[in-house]
């Protein structure tokens, strides 16, 4: 009996683990535009860096890794949940000065597939047009833990081109909904908010 038990640990332990489903191939870049200009929240500093419009063509949420380069310099990676069939806007930051007229490159380095909800949502999205885009939602903690949250939103004009994405830190208690508010460029037509990086304190 002994005997037989040993042989079932040994194989419950030689059990291989499930493969994780990382395939970037699923996540491709669809539009970028580089911009200088003050970045980071409290004191900020100006630095050159690019928006990248990546889409996830698979049929399953994904958190995308992308970075880049940006002449001679290095455009910080940085990742993003993507829901299937979705984009989403990331900011790469260069590491350096870059020379005017440099052109980026970028590569999708990862697209992990989830299988949970998400942990913070974005719903009942308005934009109203005047002197500015002004665009509004509200963001909610689905987790019973506090949470610091980015939240941004991405500008389009008309013919679909990126034209800004600024981008704000809520402090979500558990389970708390919170509005949100942008301003943008008046000649924007469409407005996109979404969640950037969560993290959820102990």
């Amino acid at each position: 009996m002994r005997r037989v038990l040993w042989i079932l640990l040994l194989c419950a332990c030689s059990k291989p683990a499930a493969k994780i489903d990382d395939d970037a191939k699923t996540a491709a870049v669809r539009q970028s535009v580089v911009k200088v200009g003050p970045i980071g929240t409290g004191a900020p500093e100006e630095a050159s860096y690019a928006l990248v419009d990546v889409e996830n063509a698979s049929a399953v949420d994904r958190l995308v890794t992308v970075g880049g380069k940006l002449g001679p310099a290095t455009l910080g990676a940085d990742e993003l949940r993507i829901p299937a069939h979705a984009i989403r806007t990331f900011a790469l930051v260069a590491d350096k000065p870059v020379p005017d007229g440099a052109e980026p490159t970028f590569e999708v380095t990862h697209a992990v597939a989830v299988d949970y909800p998400a942990p913070v949502t974005v719903s009942d999205l308005q934009d109203k047009k005047g002197d500015l885009f002004v665009a509004t939602a509200k963001v909610k903690n689905t987790v019973e833990r506090a949470a610091s949250v980015v939240v941004a939103c991405t500008y389009y004009d008309a013919a679909g081109k990126i034209l800004a994405r600024p981008f704000t830190v809520l402090e979500l208690a558990g389970s708390a909904e919170q509005p949100v508010r942008f301003e943008g460029p008046r000649e924007a037509e469409k407005a996109v908010i979404f969640v950037g990086q969560v993290a959820y304190k102990p």
